[in-house]
């Protein structure tokens, strides 16, 4: 109760009533409440609900830990009034045993034996192997690392090691052949030879193979078949360090490559049987101008391609039933001489000509003074001797030939046809032209061909290689005209040929201008279809120009009269006739007039 008094002497009081609360009985547990270095054990709490541990700084409960050392732990625990408590829970901390372990001894054979020993604990467990004991009996066959682990009374472990070295055997490799052939040499690798060793070699049986070191590895020369045991021995650390190998020596086939007839020479071309006996597969080499592409048997057909010195091997392969999947093999070869031949290889097989017109047959030979050559049948050949002779054949048809070559002793022969095709009919209209004056134009039209050639080519108008030509002379005579025709098919020709009279133009000599229209005009008779100008002068005795025209034809002729339209005298005049053709040419004709009234 509180009273309280004023100045004046007032009092007042009041009351305050107080709850005492009992503070949290707190029971601190340690499982295991001792341990050994790294173990672990678990707190517990118990009296209230939050606990804190000290050290640590730790709160809940139940808590793992692992002390280094024995540590005394505190913990604190709250209830829900806020009130604590405290306890205290001691953890002992136990030292592992200090084990160790030797072997003795500590390297030997493999397979031999080591006694292993450990100390510092009560008791032992060995690994490998799960041995118990302080001192036990291990068989080593490889280098090992044992390992103990060592118990106390406590129940505190620990552990230690010990290695016991083995030297190793020397062996010859898994990869090592055991199966060779009669004849061959192989390499037995070995491992694991000691350093500095060489190892000593012996077989059983001691003849049939020679052995040689070569390095870690023994080189064999098998010689004869059979089973040797081959072995190799390098002591080391007393141990005898032996490596055994059994080796299989098959026998191997003798084999023997022949021709037909013991054939060493031949020409290319000339197929040649190759034989091979001995075994019972066979593999021929190389494979060029053999008959079987698999180059395979035991006969073989060869036909060269190519001159020179050959070596053909045949590899034969025996087989043993015994030894499915291994076979041995033996080699022999065979040398040839292979000569060339004529090459008629580019000779061209099929020759096309005409009627009367010569081809030379051979056409694509080489030119080679040493080779021989024969043609039948003589038909048609101007030698058959010759390497290209000339085929002429006044009959059309398909003619048929050989040609046998000869080279030294080396012969080749081939076969070609010779088509002989007929001449076109070629002909000239007109057949017999008319006789024309000079200056005057005649055609004639070629026909039976296909191309057109026409000689000589002075008197043509146009070209000369038309199936249609125009003729002007400027001469009279007599001409003889050839066309060469032509058929595109087979080139084929065939001529044909006219003969052309010329006459000369008439021209006048004496004229009488008397009206009567009978030779009352001088003019030049020309043709304009064949000349492009015409240009007529006529003079008198002194040279004085009487009379000029360029125009063609009677009506431009000169009339007697001079050059001032007034009639001449009578006497001789001279005249001059200038024309150019159409084709460029220019001709000048001169003579004499007679002027009579």
């Amino acid at each position: 109760t509180l009273v309280a008094t004023d100045a004046n002497g007032c009092e007042s009081q009041a009351e305050l009533e107080v709850e005492i609360v009992d503070r949290p009985t707190v029971t601190a547990a340690a499982d295991p409440a001792s341990l050994c270095r790294g173990d672990s054990t678990t707190l517990t709490a118990s009296g209230t609900q939050a606990f804190t541990w000290e050290p640590g700084g730790l709160s809940g409960s139940p808590l793992r830990i692992s002390p280094t050392q024995t540590t005394t732990y505190t913990v604190t625990g709250t209830g829900s009034s806020g009130c604590s408590n405290t306890a205290e829970v001691t953890v002992a901390v136990l030292e592992a045993p200090v084990v160790q372990a030797v072997a003795d001894p500590a390297t030997l054979c493999a397979g031999g034996q080591a006694r292993l020993t450990a100390a510092g604990a009560d008791t032992y467990t060995w690994e490998p192997g799960g041995l118990d004991g302080a001192s036990v009996v291990a068989t080593v066959s490889q280098t090992t690392t044992y390992t103990v682990t060592g118990t106390d009374a406590n129940g505190c472990t620990a552990t230690a090691t010990v290695g016991v070295s083995v030297i190793e055997e020397m062996i010859f490799d898994a990869s090592a052949p055991r199966l060779v052939c009669a004849g061959s040499t192989v390499s037995l690798p070995l491992l694991n030879v000691p350093a500095g060793a060489t190892p000593a070699l012996s077989s059983d049986p001691a003849n049939g193979i020679t052995l040689r070191l070569e390095g870690p590895a023994v080189v064999v020369q098998a010689q004869l078949p059979g089973l040797y045991r081959i072995r190799a021995a390098a002591p080391a650390g007393g141990c005898p360090n032996l490596a055994e190998l059994e080796l299989q020596v098959r026998e191997t086939p003798v084999v023997s490559a022949s021709t037909a007839d013991n054939v060493t020479e031949l020409c290319v071309g000339q197929p040649l049987q190759l034989s091979a006996s001995g075994a019972d597969r066979y593999r021929w080499s190389p494979m060029t101008d053999l008959s079987n592409s698999s180059s395979s048997g035991d006969a073989i057909l060869f036909t060269p391609t190519q001159p020179g010195v050959l070596v053909i091997r045949v590899q034969g392969t025996r087989d043993d039933p015994n030894f499915p999947g291994q076979s041995c093999s033996a080699t022999d070869s065979l040398t040839l001489t292979v000569r060339p031949a004529p090459d008629l290889s580019r000779l061209e097989r099929a020759v096309e000509t005409c009627v009367d017109q010569p081809v030379n047959l051979g056409r694509g030979l080489d030119e080679d003074a040493s080779t021989r050559y024969r043609w039948e049948p003589a038909t048609h050949l101007n030698d058959v001797q010759s390497r290209q002779p000339e085929f002429r054949s006044p009959d059309a048809g398909t003619f048929n030939y050989s040609l046998q070559a000869t080279l030294a002793a080396c012969t080749a022969t081939a076969t070609l046809s010779v088509t002989v095709h007929p001449q076109p009919t070629v002909t000239i209209a007109p057949a017999e032209p008319e006789e024309i004056k000079t200056g005057t134009p005649l055609t004639l039209t070629a026909s039976g061909a296909d191309t057109y050639t026409w000689e000589p080519t002075a008197n043509l108008i146009g070209p000369a290689n038309e199936e249609r030509i125009t003729l002007a002379h400027d001469e009279e005579g007599t001409y003889r005209y050839t066309v060469t025709g032509r058929e595109n098919r087979y080139g084929c020709t065939n001529t044909a040929s006219v003969s052309v009279v010329v006459l000369p133009v008439r021209s006048m000599n004496v004229i009488t201008p008397n009206g009567d229209n009978i030779n009352d005009v001088f003019f030049y008779d020309a043709d304009p279809a064949v000349y492009r100008t015409i240009v007529v002068r006529v003079f008198d005795r002194l040279g004085v120009r009487m009379f000029e025209s360029n125009a063609f034809g009677e009506t431009n002729g000169w009339r007697g009269t001079d050059r001032n339209g007034k009639q001449a005298i009578p006497g001789a005049y001279y005249y001059v006739v200038e024309l150019e053709r159409f084709d460029g040419k220019r001709l000048t004709r001169t003579g004499t007039v007679t002027l009579l009234r």
